[in-house]
């Protein structure tokens, strides 16, 4: 009898232990997907003529996981580099495009995929950049 509740009391011991490691591996691979979501961003370079990016920003605001972006214009970014400017300013012109840098609510590679093909769709852009590599690691958090 007494055998029967110790081994009652280590099996249980075992089994809460181990539902107990299991949300603790949970709760920090959530932690750790939402610092890479926080830390992701997508630049997009608009096309060197174009002048009307609040065009593009309500755009912008349409597509569905964005959470955030910010219009970031070529002199900003020039004004940023001023120490480089004798190494960037060859030729006295601003090689710098406009730029927005958009932060997402969530990441896997569907939603970004997804996200991509809407920008693409946007006239204006020119170039879209962003890390595979943080996208990559995303979809593999999020399938532990």
């Amino acid at each position: 009898m007494f055998y029967e509740i110790l081994r009652i009391i280590f099996v249980s011991f075992v089994i809460s232990s181990f539902f107990a490691f299991n949300i603790f591996i949970q709760q920090n691979v959530y932690r750790y997907n939402q610092l890479l979501t926080d830390k992701f961003e997508i630049a997009i370079f608009l096309e060197k003529n174009f002048d009307t990016p609040e065009v593009i920003e309500e755009k912008l605001r349409l597509i569905e996981n964005i959470k955030s972006f910010k219009f970031i214009s070529k002199t900003e970014i020039k004004d940023k580099l001023q120490h480089l400017q004798n190494h960037i300013l060859v030729s006295g012109v601003n090689p710098f495009p406009d730029t927005f840098s958009i932060k997402m609510l969530s990441l896997n590679s569907q939603i970004i995929e997804n996200t991509i093909t809407q920008l693409r769709k946007i006239k204006g852009i020119d170039e879209i950049k962003f890390d595979i590599n943080i996208i990559k690691l995303a979809d593999t958090l999020n399938h532990v």
